[in-house]
């Protein structure tokens, strides 16, 4: 550039930067302290009024480095109070006046951003448009494409601010988190072709990028199964991102996805377990690669989130360790109504326990009478009848003659061929090989079921005391859940549990005689 050229250049920018109105900026931001005092409809009038006719100066100020994030934090105050039920009437205005403030100036936001990098005034930014992207979604209301394209553009290094994020409010630098996943789902549904392709390129580069790695597979995991991510980008995301890392993990996803949809009752809650399955196995193999192939195929885990992290991680690594003391827990493959993912809180605490007492646990997910005998006999050929499980806690949907692990038909109130093998009856503890399951358990073992109703008298739980002598089976009397336990060591130093359910007594059996605790 020669000296004319930048001289001329030098001219046509000094004069803007002294135009700007510094007092008519001022004006606009102490009307602000106004905001805080307005309870009237006639005050939240004349504040929109005085707002209108200074709006002008906002555009400007985003022209000027200094005034970008104030300029940002006053259109975010007339935003939100769109939201504010105590301005009555003059609700609506507000949030009309927010949303035009914000598509007058989106493409001098969008300018401002991109100067400054200044992660503050792009967690704003980002903020100001996701909102009212996602309110135009529950209002059915108009949103420009250049909108959905700031949003796309700035999606990534978002993200990364969003996972740094430090709750900088107080000292009036930025706003809350963003929901990161939730925004790309409602994205991806209002994208045109060329935008959706750009978004699936910019999700990949963000996995690639360890920083932000997780965040992007936790947005991933929660477009695979969304109903409403258009099916061209699910295929995309299928084929380019998840069958190469499941690939790559050595798991069949389909078979995954399968065990997935055998928990809870129709597609959305096949969804969430897809979701939050895959966030986990994410993670897990982000730390201890190899993990997830190991844990499906020694133990049969295919739900991941339903156990705590640190006791799958302790499996994994223990695995061949036979030198720990050790108890089985046994979950079914097929959970109707989800009822075994929301006692993951107790078991971490109960494993902590066992930790503490120097015990650990291996858990095995089975789903017919076979998987559970293979669980037993595994554990023996891997640790030894020299160090038999001290306990067994026995998770699956029951009633007093039964227990399900696996699929059933017709809600398995017959126990026919087709059921028969997916539901422990009362009769099968008649059998011989059941009862040879007595010699893989430590001698005066607890047996826990977390099974509804299995405890009334003259129940299954009756009969698995009297099937394996000397062994102590507790169970609930009704339709219950878990609601604590807790394990320590008694005077002679053998482990003693203390089970309690939501309702109900608490039965105790043991050679087939009903006993208090």
């Amino acid at each position: 550039m020669d000296g004319v050229s930048r001289e001329v250049e030098l001219i046509n920018v000094v004069p803007e930067a002294e135009a700007f109105n510094v007092s008519k900026y001022e004006s606009m931001s102490n009307l602000m302290d106004r905001f805080k005092n307005i309870f009237t409809d006639s005050s939240a009038r004349n504040f929109l009024g005085d707002v209108r006719e200074n709006r002008e100066i906002l555009s400007e100020s985003l022209k000027h480095d200094q005034y970008v994030l104030p300029t940002l934090q006053i259109i975010r105050t007339i935003q939100r109070a769109g939201n504010n039920d105590r301005l009555h009437e003059q609700m609506y205005e507000f949030r009309k006046l927010g949303h035009e403030l914000l598509a007058d100036n989106l493409l001098g936001i969008d300018q401002a951003v991109q100067r400054l990098n200044d992660p503050s005034c792009l967690q704003l930014a980002m903020k100001l448009v996701a909102n009212r992207f996602t309110e135009r979604i529950y209002f059915k209301e108009d949103f420009p494409s250049e909108g959905i394209g700031f949003l796309i553009r700035h999606f990534e290094e978002g993200l990364r601010i969003n996972g740094n994020f430090v709750d900088l409010e107080a000292q009036g630098r930025t706003s809350f988190p963003i929901n990161y996943q939730y925004l790309a789902c409602c994205l991806f549904e209002s994208m045109d072709v060329s935008q959706q392709d750009k978004a699936i390129q910019m999700l990949k580069h963000a996995v690639e990028s360890p920083d932000i790695k997780l965040s992007a597979l936790s947005i991933i995991s929660g477009l695979i199964g969304d109903d409403k991510t258009p099916s061209k980008v699910q295929t995309e995301i299928r084929t380019g991102l998840i069958d190469p890392m499941m690939e790559k993990f050595g798991l069949d996803y389909d078979k995954l996805l399968k065990s997935w949809s055998m928990i809870g009752n129709g597609r959305s809650d096949t969804y969430f377990y897809t979701r939050v399955n895959l966030n986990e196995i994410f993670s897990l193999e982000e730390s201890h690669p190899g993990i997830c192939k190991v844990l499906m195929n020694e133990f049969g885990i295919s739900n991941f989130n339903r156990y705590p992290k640190e006791l799958l991680i302790d499996m994994y690594e223990q695995r061949d360790n036979s030198n720990i003391p050790y108890g089985l827990m046994l979950y079914p493959k097929a959970d109707h109504n989800g009822a075994f993912y929301p006692i993951k809180g107790l078991i971490g605490e109960f494993y902590q326990q066992l930790k503490g007492l120097g015990y650990g646990m291996r858990i095995y997910e089975t789903g017919s009478k076979n998987e559970i005998a293979r669980a037993f006999i595994s554990s023996k050929k891997r640790y030894g009848l020299d160090n038999k499980p001290a306990f067994v806690i026995l998770a699956g949907h029951g009633n007093p003659n039964s227990i399900v692990f696996g699929e059933i038909q017709n809600g398995g109130i017959v126990i026919d061929k087709k059921n028969a093998r997916s539901i422990i009856s009362q009769a099968d503890f008649e059998g011989k090989g059941v009862k040879r399951i007595g010699e893989f358990i430590a001698d005066n073992a607890n047996i826990v079921l977390i099974s509804c109703s299995t405890g009334v008298v003259g129940g299954i739980a009756q009969k698995i005391s009297d099937t394996y002598s000397g062994v102590v089976v507790t169970a609930p009397e009704v339709d219950t859940n878990l609601s604590g336990l807790e394990v320590t060591r008694d005077d002679q130093g053998a482990l003693k549990f203390t089970v309690s359910y939501h309702s109900g007594d608490t039965k105790f059996f043991t050679d087939g005689k009903n006993i208090q605790s």
